[in-house]
């Protein structure tokens, strides 16, 4: 069973080119991580709705 590694994206507003990179760069690992049984799932802030419960525990979910 591969093993599951989420990257939690929570900058500020203004670094968006920078954000986008996030993505990039994990597209760009993702074949070394398939071949290390890993799967890679980038977690962004902005996809939790606020007020989901204090954003220590968003994270730990």
């Amino acid at each position: 069973m591969p093993n599951k590694i989420r990257i939690f994206v929570a900058p500020p507003s203004d670094v968006a080119i920078e954000r986008a990179k996030v993505d990039k760069v994990v597209e760009t690992i993702k074949p070394t991580a398939d071949h290390l049984d890993l799967i890679l799932e980038v977690v962004k802030r902005e996809d939790y709705v606020p007020n989901t419960g204090r954003p220590q525990q968003v994270i730990f979910n």
